[in-house]
């Protein structure tokens, strides 16, 4: 009998070991304070958030710091030619100044992550999350919801327009879950995201806001239009859109354009005449989203949105060599009338940023040389500069 009670003890404490580092041991085998309460939120978390869904999650968690995700996400695990191809397309469209470093601003985008969910677990950055913050719990709640979207199969169709949308889907219905975790109105978080992105205010102030205007795109433009489908029907009416999202900004922006399509357009582009030495940085579809932001980082915000309104498809051809570069840009309008809106804008701000010689369009920034040509409803930008690259 003794030596039962013995084997008995022995398996209880054997469990009670187990139990304790499923849930307090860190990916690295650390235990400390702040994983335990990082923890423990977590788990209160997970369980609101099966009522609020519906759904069963069980997701591991862990912690980690900054420089984990850096030297994962961040510059220096990027191809020195990707990030110079960045560097270059951001400066051929004129977005930023000649001064501009694609490697800073990516290392500031990926080191301010709080809380993500990938490839099946939910991580918390040490130095960004605090488990004491109120909004810490609305962050877990984004991210379980993230676990969630895994049994639509949601997807791009790798275009810049494509995966604006599709993060916008993801995004929108992730920052949903985190009002609805917070208790927040819905209509009121709409009201104010419509406030903050409206063109009257002015969202777009030129080089640095149009980058945090691109990053959050999904996060603002994503939870307006989710969270206008939860107040239409609740979560039945979201997962309908999960299991058949919109393909572009135009959509996402545009709710009532949800079942208009686009056309296919290609800007051509000979490249027999070039040195091999060229390289292919973008053969994109840019989206409405993106010829908003191009215009309204030297114009009126609402000028600009009009003048992209009237998009019905696009293609960017853009090449380098070293900082040296060439672009082709056709732009399909839904009627001639929308591409006159366009073209008014698109001289407005040609003139605002430089002076015609010969019919080019000579600008400051980086030494570029842009003029158009007009095809009725269509219009190609054609560009060619050098820009330093940093």
């Amino acid at each position: 009998m003794q030596k039962n009670i013995i084997v008995v003890s022995v398996l209880f404490l054997f469990l009670l070991l187990a139990t304790y580092n499923a849930i307090f041991q860190q990916s690295d085998g650390q235990k400390d304070e702040y994983y335990i309460s990082a923890f423990t939120l977590y788990k209160s978390v997970e369980e609101k958030m099966e009522k609020i869904r519906g759904f069963e999650v069980d997701v591991p968690f862990t912690v980690v710091d900054k420089r984990w995700v850096l030297e994962r996400w961040g510059a220096e695990a990027i191809d020195e030619e990707y990030l110079n191809d960045e560097e270059i397309f951001y400066k051929a469209l004129l977005l930023v100044p000649s001064d501009f470093r694609f490697e800073e601003r990516r290392n500031k985008e990926v080191g301010s992550f709080m809380a993500f969910y990938w490839e099946g677990k939910i991580y918390v950055v040490r130095e960004n999350f605090n488990p004491t913050d109120n909004s810490s719990g609305e962050a877990l709640a984004h991210e379980l919801e993230h676990a969630i979207q895994d049994r639509f199969g949601i997807s791009s169709d790798d275009t810049f327009d494509g995966d604006k949308a599709y993060g916008a889907i993801v995004e929108g219905d992730a920052v949903l879950a985190g009002w609805l975790y917070s208790d927040k109105s819905v209509e009121n978080q709409i009201k104010a995201t419509k406030e903050k992105i409206s063109c009257d205010n002015e969202p777009n102030e030129g080089y640095d806001s149009n980058l945090h205007l691109i990053f959050y795109f999904p996060y603002l433009f994503g939870s307006k239009f989710i969270g206008s489908k939860y107040l239409e029907g609740g979560y039945a009416e979201v997962d309908k859109i999960l299991e058949n999202p919109p393909s572009t900004t135009e959509q996402i922006m545009h709710p009532e354009k949800a079942g208009e399509g686009f056309e296919k357009v290609d800007a051509g582009f000979d490249s027999s005449g070039f040195d091999p030495q060229w390289r292919v940085v973008r053969d994109d579809r840019m989206g409405e989203f993106f010829i908003y932001i191009f215009l309204s980082t030297h114009l009126n915000d609402c000028v600009a949105e009009k003048a992209a309104e009237g998009w019905n498809g696009d293609n960017l051809k853009l090449i380098r060599k070293n900082g040296e570069f060439s672009f082709l840009w056709k732009i399909s309008f839904d009627s001639k009338m929308d591409a006159d809106e366009f073209e008014v804008a698109l001289l407005e701000m040609l003139r605002k940023l430089g002076e015609k010689r010969d019919d080019w369009w000579i600008l400051e920034l980086n030494n570029e040389k842009i003029t158009y040509e007009r095809d009725g409803k269509y219009i190609t930008i054609i560009g060619k500069g050098e820009a330093p690259l940093n």
